[in-house]
């Protein structure tokens, strides 16, 4: 867990970045994914601040995985912002329970980009990806795309 009071957490703008189940907390903290770096995350990702990804930058999930909570803000070009390796089934939000009476938020922020796609085809015909939204998926701007092989909506809905 990272805990950082105000201020900015930057990601170097290389292909090699990767977050590994990390929890970021704190009130006014941005995580900036700097211009043209691609960051992986690996074994879930919780934000409480927003993270934001400069043009051309995009985050990767890698393995099937959890994104509980967070804002992404795409303030870039770059329309495949959310890319996935093949065989990964990511899990958007947390469903609402007897110990988790607020479903997990997934906000995501789109810039310039046009027809922005949230995930992708797996290129492996043995592999499928899939994207499950099971606590609350909110989409801000418009033409969004969600290119995974299957598609599972099981939460609060889509907020447009």
């Amino acid at each position: 867990m990272v805990t950082i009071s105000g201020g900015r957490f930057s990601i170097s703008n290389s292909d090699n970045s990767v977050l590994n189940g990390v929890t970021f907390k704190g009130i006014g903290t941005d995580i900036l994914n700097q211009a043209g770096g691609t960051v992986t995350v690996r074994k879930g990702l919780t934000l409480q601040p927003i993270m934001r990804f400069d043009n051309g930058s995009k985050m990767a999930f890698d393995g099937s995985q959890v994104f509980a909570e967070g804002d992404l803000s795409f303030e870039g070009t770059a329309k495949n912002a959310i890319k996935m390796t093949d065989g990964t089934d990511l899990t958007l939000g947390t469903a609402v329970s007897p110990t988790n009476p607020f479903p997990g938020k997934v906000t995501v922020i789109r810039g310039n980009a046009a027809n922005a796609v949230i995930g992708e085809k797996s290129s492996d015909p043995m592999k499928t990806n899939t994207i499950k939204v099971v606590g609350e998926l909110s989409l801000s701007g418009d033409d969004y795309t969600i290119a995974a092989n299957r598609f599972i909506n099981e939460g609060k809905g889509l907020g447009v």
